[in-house]
C-alpha cells in the first residue's frame, strides 16, 4: 500500500482493544455496520484477512497480532506526545500516576504519597488493580509506573521494564493468643488455621516453599489477595499468617501482632515496571529513588 489509513488503523485498534465491532462501535460512537465496512476496506487494503471469527468471537490473524503490535506502539506514542504538550501548560507542579497491585504493602504506597507531595511538592494519582489491568495502562502511556510483587512474561514487543525495588523479609505473626506457637516451632504450625495469600503470588510460592522444607501442613482457613485484609484478619485473632515485614511493622511495635518465627521464612519481591518512553517524566524517576533509599534506612 502506497499510504497507509490511520483512520482505518484506529478502528482497527479500537475493535482489538474492545474485543468485538458492537463495543468498539460504541466507543467511537460509530453504527457497527459503518465500522464493520470500513474494516472490510482497511482488509482489502491490506490484502490479508485481519480477523478470523471462531465461535461467534473475533480472534486476531497473524497478520492481524503483527499489525496491532505496531498499531498500539503508533497510538502509545501519540497519547505521549498529547501527554507532553498539556504537561507544558502545567509545568509548575509535576504529576505522576501510579499503578498498585493490591499485593505490596499499603505502607509503600504512603511513603510514595509522601514523597512525591512532600519531598518534590507534587501530585500524583494511585490507581489500585489487578497486575494484567495496571500493565495496559502503562503500555498506553496511562501511569508513569507499576509498583508490582510479581514478574508478568511479555513478550519483546511490549517493551517492559523490571527495576527491583526491594526485597522483604516474610514472617508468620500472630495475636499475642497465638505466641505459644513459638515452642516446638516450626512444628507448632502443623494444622493451625492460617490465612493464605492468593494462589499465583510470589509470596504464596514462598510460603509454601517453606512448609514444604520443614514437612508442615497447616489448615488453610482463609485465602485472600488483598494484604490488607489478611493484615486485618490476623488482627482479628482468626487465625495466623506469612507477612510481609513492611506490611506489620507499625503492628509489631504496638504489640498488636507478635513474631512466631524469629528469621524470616521467605521474601517478597517489590517490582517498579515502565516503558520506554520518548520524553520520561522526571518525576516519577525522583520517586522510584527515594523509595529505595527510604528501605535502606529502615
Amino acid at each position: 500500500m502506497s499510504w497507509l489509513n490511520y483512520h482505518h488503523l484506529y478502528y482497527f485498534y479500537v475493535i482489538t482493544d474492545e474485543g468485538s465491532i458492537a463495543s468498539a462501535s460504541r466507543k467511537l460512537r460509530l453504527a457497527q455496520s459503518t465500522l464493520s465496512a470500513q474494516l472490510s476496506q482497511f482488509e482489502d487494503v491490506c490484502g490479508c484477512k485481519l480477523f478470523e471469527r471462531r465461535n461467534r468471537a473475533l480472534h486476531l490473524t497473524e497478520n492481524g497480532k503483527t499489525l496491532f503490535e505496531y498499531a498500539d506502539d503508533i497510538f502509545s506514542i501519540g497519547r505521549e506526545a498529547q501527554d507532553f504538550l498539556r504537561d507544558q501548560k502545567k509545568r509548575k507542579t509535576l504529576k505522576i500516576q501510579v499503578g498498585v497491585v493490591e499485593s505490596v504493602p499499603k505502607r509503600i504506597s504512603e511513603q510514595m504519597v509522601h514523597l512525591t507531595v512532600k519531598k518534590h511538592n507534587g501530585s500524583i494519582t494511585v490507581v489500585e488493580g489487578q497486575i494484567t489491568t495496571l500493565l495496559s495502562k502503562l503500555k498506553q502511556h496511562r501511569l508513569d509506573f507499576v509498583l508490582t510483587t510479581k514478574r508478568v512474561s511479555e513478550g519483546k514487543s511490549q517493551k517492559l521494564n523490571y527495576r527491583l525495588a526491594m526485597d522483604i523479609p516474610i514472617y508468620i505473626v500472630g495475636t499475642k493468643e497465638w505466641k505459644n506457637l513459638r515452642r516446638g516451632y516450626p512444628k507448632s504450625l502443623h494444622k493451625q488455621p492460617f490465612i493464605f495469600p492468593g494462589t499465583f503470588s510470589n509470596m504464596r510460592t514462598e510460603i509454601n516453599e517453606f512448609f514444604d522444607s520443614v514437612d508442615i501442613k497447616p489448615k488453610k482457613t482463609i485465602e485472600a489477595n488483598d494484604i490488607e485484609l489478611q493484615r486485618r484478619l490476623v488482627i482479628s485473632g482468626l487465625a495466623i499468617s506469612g507477612l510481609p515485614h513492611l506490611a506489620i511493622v507499625d503492628e509489631l511495635k504496638k504489640g498488636e501482632l507478635q513474631l512466631i518465627s524469629k528469621e524470616p521464612i521467605g521474601y517478597e519481591r517489590l517490582w517498579f515496571v515502565t516503558v520506554n518512553r520518548k520524553v520520561q517524566n522526571p518525576l516519577a524517576k525522583m520517586v522510584m529513588d527515594d523509595l529505595l533509599e527510604w528501605k535502606k534506612g529502615l
